[in-house]
């Protein structure tokens, strides 16, 4: 494609999610989605179990 692999890296990083919500929304809705989203990316960020 011409462009360097670090952008493309990069530009891969952000589209996959928005992908990814816009799928969910058009199967689940748009309230669904976005509890799906916030729900996966909550268990993504949690710390290591004690």
């Amino acid at each position: 494609m011409g462009a360097p692999v670090e952008l493309l890296v990069q530009l891969a990083v952000v589209a996959f999610p928005v992908m990814v919500y816009t799928l969910l929304a058009f199967q689940h809705g748009l309230t669904e989605a976005t509890r799906l989203t916030r729900s996966i990316g909550g268990f993504f960020s949690a710390g290591p179990p004690l």
